[in-house]
């Protein structure tokens, strides 16, 4: 029951976030357009009359930290692997959708194997941007189990591969672009429009995070040979390093900017980088299922891309690096942090689109 309310309250945030871009962000196309934003056409070039079709390769890791102030910070460090897809994607105007075909992990035998689902959307209007994103990781390994205790991941019975832990993440969020005039943030990152010149602007968004790590066999996520380094002598925390799951609600506001520089008319390089101070509060569960409460606290999360790309006529493409991490500022106890990175290469073609996409996107 507990999961169904928490689904519920997410589908809500996660309508009414898509409602009120939609009633306040939009200004798809066309004379609409040109009107409300005052649209400067010697920075942007419309592509109103095209659909794009894409293919990308795409590689994500996720990971998180466990993190003892007292050891000199020194974290445990359990990272999914590297989990490979392909994608078929495709937009038009602010209709953004992306679907994996094939994924694939490496070093199966030395790092085990890591099922993962995403699932996530993002509407680009002129000026507002509302994206969401749903992501689960099943199947972790120590990547640094050998700074805690030498050869480690050589020993026999050792618990170096954890295929029992999984991590779901649920994001959504609005973003304002505040130089839309000139500056395009579906051409830094769609392809369904160009930027024909230089242009940068600053960035204001809200954002949400639900994270939830937990093992599928109720064992301690902090593996027994490593107990001793991450042990809690406050009694509110009591048996804080044997917790079988953390929840975590985090809510941010962010201040940040992007800028695209134009290279030759066809080639783009584009950066955003949007840092942000957020309240996260929690729980977690023991192995004696005793669920506590930490207190809320202040959270600093950063959210870095980097896009180098060709964009002219029917071809677009491009290689992409983004990077989203969470770090928590208590150093009372044990704290979680996380990252999540994503590389992609992606090739695209423009097409006149058919008449039922003109209809849904009008």
């Amino acid at each position: 029951m507990a999961c169904m309310e928490k689904g519920k309250i997410w589908l809500i945030f996660g309508l009414s976030v898509c409602l009120f871009s939609k009633s306040f962000g939009f200004e798809l196309s066309g004379k609409d357009s040109l009107k409300k934003s005052k649209l400067n056409l010697n920075y942007i070039q419309l592509l109103t009359d095209r659909w794009n079709m894409g293919l990308d390769i795409e590689r994500r890791v996720n990971e998180f930290q466990i993190v003892n102030f007292k050891t000199s910070g020194n974290p445990l460090n359990y990272q999914s692997n590297n989990t490979n897809v392909i994608i078929l994607s495709t937009n038009y105007k602010w209709l953004f959708v992306r679907l994996g075909l094939l994924k694939f992990n490496t070093e199966v035998d030395k790092k085990g194997a890591t099922k993962q689902f995403q699932l996530g959307f993002m509407l680009a209007g002129r000026r507002f941007i509302t994206q969401g994103l749903f992501q689960n990781f099943n199947g972790f390994y120590l990547s640094n189990a050998n700074s805690f205790l030498p050869d480690y991941d050589n020993q026999p019975n050792n618990q170096f591969i954890r295929p029992d832990i999984q991590n779901t993440r649920l994001s959504a969020g609005i973003m304002y672009n505040t130089n839309s005039k000139r500056f395009s943030y579906r051409a830094a990152v769609g392809g369904s429009e160009i930027q024909k010149k230089r242009a940068g602007a600053f960035l204001v968004a809200m954002n949400f995070t639900a994270n939830n790590v937990f093992s599928s066999s109720n064992k301690t996520i902090i593996s027994d040979d490593f107990q001793p380094f991450f042990e809690s002598n406050n009694s509110q925390y009591l048996n804080y390093n044997r917790f079988t799951k953390q929840e975590s609600i985090t809510l941010g506001l962010s201040l940040g900017y992007a800028y695209t520089l134009v290279i030759k008319k066809k080639f783009f390089l584009s950066a955003m980088i949007l840092p942000s101070f957020a309240s996260q509060t929690g729980r977690y569960k023991d192995d004696l299922n005793v669920t506590r409460k930490y207190p809320s606290s202040i959270i600093q999360m950063n959210e870095g891309r980097v896009v180098f790309g060709y964009n002219y006529n029917h071809h677009f493409t491009s290689i992409q690096f983004q990077t989203v991490n969470y770090t928590n500022q208590i150093e009372l106890v044990p704290t979680l942090n996380s990252q999540y990175t994503m590389f992609r290469i992606s090739y695209g073609y423009r097409f006149l689109p058919p008449k039922l996409l003109k209809r849904i996107a009008r």
